[in-house]
């Protein structure tokens, strides 16, 4: 590693032993190994946690490239140890293929960089680091809001893939991509190569090309161009209109896969307080005392909950799901119910529950439970 600092970026081709088809180019700025025994020791420390035995793929050894992994093990240790730590910057950058084969020659092409790139409170992860950092860039400013989303999200590679797999995450757990206008400074990417533009360029060159005819008669080729004016104009105006509706579905479609992701992780940090709290409820339901039930409850209609007696003998939780509220969680749980007999049947129960700091258990009961038999609602569903 060194600390010679020039401008950003390098020239021509350099190897690197990575294998993987995205990674990240870093330049230190002025605090840098070189200078600071803190920071050799935290890639010292990283190198033997992440390749114990293996020092081909280590920090020391591939620098000034990073796979995801490492850079984000770097960056976390930098924050956690400096205030507002400052790069030279960084890159997304990728290497020559050739047949599906990686060649391991980086070109330092003109992709998504961020420079100077500085890790303080601000900063959450890579991809959002540069998908902010791009959406901003001038340099982008010709490509539609769906263009960088394809870039980011679905091309091969792309960087959303490619950060998942270095870090093995889960769909889950990757950064939801930002909707469009909803990064503070983004550029505004309405109109951004609309179809009637490129139409009436079209339509414009055709018509200088062609010029009056050459019969002299300038009053028929003024209505002839005309005529055929109005009619593309018509077409680049439909064509206009579908292209708009595409792209209304199109953001319309990432809102909904947007929404869907925040409600997962959401009930995924959430269930198992929830899944506590609930079976609480449920054992104290089934005792047959209001009292005992009454600091579960809201004040809603959950407050006329009668609870009833009956020997449980098996909870198991079904689902947690959220509601369209965003705040609100249905809890399903299957009970088992022994009879005096000895009997035993299941029955279904449901009710909606919602977080509330000042509630002795922080989660609350929102409404009366539910209850149906288990197995004729297994039936209506089959």
């Amino acid at each position: 590693m060194t600390s010679h600092i020039q401008s950003f970026g390098f020239r021509g081709k350099r190897r690197v032993s990575i294998q993987e088809p995205l990674f990240l180019y870093v330049e230190w700025g002025d605090v840098n190994p070189d200078n600071n025994e803190e920071i050799r020791d935290i890639i010292e420390e990283i190198d033997l946690d992440l390749y114990p035995t293996d020092s081909s793929k280590s920090i020391k050894k591939n620098f000034p490239f990073l796979t995801f992994q490492q850079a984000e093990s770097l960056f976390g240790k930098l924050k956690n140890n400096f205030d507002n730590f400052t790069f030279k910057g960084i890159a997304l950058v990728t290497q020559v293929s050739n047949n599906n084969l990686i060649s391991g020659k980086v070109v330092f092409g003109e992709g998504p960089r961020i420079s100077p790139f500085v890790l303080d409170d601000e900063y959450k992860n890579i991809p959002l680091a540069l998908i902010y950092a791009t959406r901003r860039d001038p340099r982008f400013g010709h490509y539609s809001f769906d263009d960088l989303t394809k870039y980011f999200c679905t091309m091969e590679p792309n960087l959303m893939d490619c950060y998942k797999h270095s870090l093995g995450l889960s769909v889950t757990e990757l950064p939801i991509y930002p909707p469009n206008n909803t990064i503070e400074g983004e550029l505004d990417r309405e109109g951004v190569k609309g179809v009637s533009g490129v139409e009436q360029s079209s339509t414009t060159n055709y018509a200088s090309s062609v010029g009056p005819g050459s019969n002299g008669n300038s009053e028929l080729w003024y209505k002839f161009l005309t005529a055929l004016f109005a009619i593309i104009s018509v077409i680049a105006i439909g064509l206009g209109i579908l292209n708009y509706n595409h792209a209304q579905k199109q953001e319309e479609k990432l809102e909904y896969l947007y929404q869907q992701q925040t409600f997962t992780k959401k009930v995924q940090d959430n269930e198992h307080a929830i899944d506590v709290v609930a079976r609480y409820f449920v054992t104290y339901y089934f005792t047959g005392n209001k009292d005992a039930i009454v600091p579960f409850l809201s004040g809603g209609d959950a407050k006329f909950t009668q609870p009833t007696k009956a020997q449980v003998a098996s909870t198991i939780l079904e689902k947690i799901s959220l509601n369209e509220d965003g705040e609100t969680y249905l809890v399903t749980y299957v009970v088992g119910i022994r009879t005096e007999s000895g009997t035993l049947s299941s029955e279904r129960i449901s009710f909606e529950m919602k977080a509330d700091d000042n509630a002795k258990f922080k989660w609350v009961v929102k409404s009366e439970p539910i209850r149906e038999p288990f197995s004729s609602t297994t039936e209506k569903n089959n």
